[in-house]
């Protein structure tokens, strides 16, 4: 991913060779979250995408961005962020034909917020 960035710093403004020229630029916000949703829509699933290969990894790196946001999550103790993706994992598994563990974090969600305590 880091490798995306450097290629799409580097297109949007010819100067920064690295993602160090970029970061010491000091880039608007504006500009970080308009490069992010190129990144996003340029490298990230697309379904209608003939190069099969190019397809695979796309997918690949959408599954690992979210696990990335999950172990951050849980990393720090955000435990209302982890609540937040399990419907994804849900779709993943559910996906993948592990429904045991759909079902099962579709009880625990369920428990969460209707059964347990706050």
């Amino acid at each position: 991913m880091l490798d995306c960035w450097q290629v799409e710093a580097g297109k949007s403004t010819p100067s920064h060779g690295s993602l160090k020229d970029f970061a010491s630029s000091n880039p608007s916000w504006d500009k970080i979250v308009e490069l992010s949703l190129h990144l996003a829509t340029t490298y990230l699933d697309k379904p209608d995408e003939q190069d099969k290969e190019f397809r695979n990894n796309s997918l690949i790196l959408a599954r690992l961005i979210q696990y990335l946001e999950l172990a951050h999550a849980m990393k720090h103790g955000d435990i209302g962020h982890v609540e937040a993706t399990f419907l994804h994992w849900v779709f993943v598994f559910k996906s993948v034909g592990k429904h045991k563990y759909a079902t099962y974090l579709i009880k625990t969600m369920n428990d969460l917020r209707y059964v347990y305590p706050e």
